[in-house]
């Protein structure tokens, strides 16, 4: 009997022999599809699953595999092939693979791995247009992707607000400065051990730092516009003006003479303001329409929106807002605040006003997080604060969705500090 069912026997070595058959024939129809060089017209390979490394501008759709014994990571480069997956020849892949682009193969036995993604801490994907949370957030990182740069300006060298003044003032002399880095606030760091504690998952601004994202080809929020910030806002340091708002973040056309000054269309700004800690935002600054929005900050400046409440600053704060589309002639948007996932005050904007900053907005190829232009005469305002969390998305989340972001990364940021 032994030599029937035994560790030598006939039937566990057929059993041995038929696994390592099926292996070789998902290896030999893995190989085919890449020696065939079955791709989509984005070369990418029509079965598996693609990888992407955990950095910052891989946020919204970073996946990740990770050995449990050697802990070796796998990430861009590689795809993976779960068990069950049907191949090119119309047969279920029997086992878990990694292969990279030149057709070299791995195999991954059940319960020997990890797959990671950007959904762990993120409760809603679709429309993620940036996400920097705890899960990708790595002083260990030398760069945190191809179109993201970790930016500042020297503290001891402008420390007082005339030296900063007059490097502005040279600074609006340069041409548009494109993807140069021009600019006494210009400096790109490669030393992100200064601003991340990997231990905690915190990002700091100081003050005098920001994050600057690229993108070519420019922002479209035809379905609405959600951003959120997850941390701790302290007082604004190093501004250029004695406007009294804490900036967030912006969106920036690259020009430094108006720098994105009043003329100098298609930005979005938000700030929090320093005298009653109001949230501040204005989508862009037109003249000549006839409506804004139902929370003029002036009666001069009325395209400059303050909502009415005031948010508490004095512990960790979740702020969302978003800007969703209406089919109202008149209302064209709304407007709403939520503080911690709940839902804070809501108003109208103008169906013009809105519109026109939709438009524009695709012409622009900045967005500064950080960092923000206040006053009339352009002059930059940075940061200081602590953040867990930062997202935007290119369409209006619901309610629900909201609050689920909230609940998951509140959860996340608790786990870390437990």
């Amino acid at each position: 009997m032994n030599a029937i069912i035994g560790d030598n026997g006939i039937i566990t070595k057929a059993q041995e022999a038929k696994k390592l058959s099926e292996k070789a024939s998902d290896e030999e129809a893995i190989k085919l599809m890449v020696i065939e060089n079955v791709m989509n017209d984005d070369e990418t390979m029509k079965v598996g699953q693609e990888l992407f490394d955990r950095t910052v501008e891989n946020g919204d759709k970073w996946n990740i595999i990770v050995e449990k014994e050697t802990g070796e990571v796998y990430g861009t480069g590689y795809y993976y092939i779960p068990k069950g997956t049907k191949l090119q020849n119309g047969q279920e892949a029997t086992t878990n693979w990694l292969v990279d682009k030149d057709g070299k193969m791995k195999e991954l036995k059940d319960d020997t791995f990890t797959k990671l993604d950007y959904a762990s801490t993120v409760g809603v994907t679709d429309g993620l247009v940036f996400n920097m949370d705890p899960s990708n957030l790595d002083s260990n990182q030398e760069k945190w992707g191809d179109n993201i740069t970790l930016r500042y300006f020297d503290k001891e060298m402008y420390s007082d607000f005339e030296k900063r003044k007059k490097a502005y003032e040279e600074q609006k002399t340069y041409e548009s400065i494109e993807k140069n880095d021009k600019g006494y606030d210009r400096i790109e760091s490669s030393n992100t051990n200064e601003y991340i504690d990997n231990k905690n998952k915190i990002f700091s601004f100081n003050g005098n730092n920001y994050v600057e994202i690229y993108n070519k080809n420019g922002f479209d929020f035809s379905k609405g516009l959600t951003f959120e910030f997850y941390g701790q806002i302290q007082d604004n340091v190093g501004a250029l003006s004695e406007d009294v708002l804490i900036p967030l973040f912006c969106f920036w056309d690259g020009k430094l003479n108006p720098q994105s000054g009043i003329d100098s269309l298609g930005f979005l700004r938000m700030a929090v303001s320093k005298d009653n800690n109001k949230i501040f935002q204005n989508l862009t600054g037109p003249n000549g329409l006839e409506s804004f929005g139902e929370f003029p900050a002036s009666d001069e400046w009325q395209f400059n929106q303050l909502f009415p409440t005031e948010v508490d600053l004095s512990d960790d704060i979740y702020i969302t807002v978003k800007f969703e589309k209406e089919n109202n002639s008149e209302t064209g948007a709304r407007q709403v605040l939520y503080v911690n996932g709940a839902e804070y005050c809501r108003g109208w904007l103008s169906n013009s006003f809105y519109n026109y900053f939709v438009n524009d907005i695709k012409n622009v190829h900045f967005l500064d997080l950080g960092r923000c232009q206040i006053s009339l005469w352009g002059g930059w305002q940075y940061l200081k604060g602590s953040c867990y969390s930062l997202r935007l998305y290119n369409k209006s989340l619901k309610n629900d969705e909201v609050q689920l972001n909230y609940e998951r990364t509140k959860a996340f940021r608790d786990s870390i500090k437990n």
